[in-house]
């Protein structure tokens, strides 16, 4: 973690308009491993990682795009969340597509969005959601000038 953060960081000093994090920044476990409840593992949007990036985005006046794993209402999610320069959540995708094993631990997400930003319509995937072309179709339609993918 603090190897991305410290990369976010000087996207932010050399004037960067928008970071994009690899997926997954704050994985611990392995997504076949059943023995664990990953709802008490992984935190959410109000926990510590999100407002460390909610305030890179802020003091570098950046939008940010970090790849978390994230607990949102009790389940575990391998989100893309979209920050904004005042340090907002300004979007959040929810992987759709998951690969063999991930299933096991990780819920999908079930819509493709794209938000509105100053530096253009910001759509996001996630990794595996990249593999199927109605993905970037469904982001394209709605209008996305930027399509913003964390993905290992």
């Amino acid at each position: 973690m603090e190897d991305c953060y410290a990369m976010v960081e000087e996207a932010g000093r050399r004037k960067s308009q928008l970071a994009v994090t690899i997926e997954c920044v704050n994985s611990y476990l392995n997504y076949g491993d059943k023995r664990f409840y990953y709802p008490g593992y992984y935190e959410g949007l109000d926990g510590q990682q999100v407002e460390r990036f909610t305030k890179l985005a802020r003091a570098y006046k950046m939008h940010i795009v970090a790849g978390l794993n994230l607990t949102i209402d009790g389940s575990t999610y391998n989100c893309a969340v979209l920050l904004n320069p005042e340090g907002d959540i300004a979007g959040i995708h929810k992987k759709v597509h998951l690969p063999a094993g991930e299933e096991f631990n990780i819920t999908p997400g079930n819509r493709f969005e794209v938000f509105e930003t100053e530096i253009g319509n910001i759509g996001m995937l996630v990794c595996w959601d990249m593999q199927y072309p109605e993905s970037v179709r469904e982001l394209s339609l709605g209008g996305a000038d930027i399509i913003a993918c964390p993905t290992w």
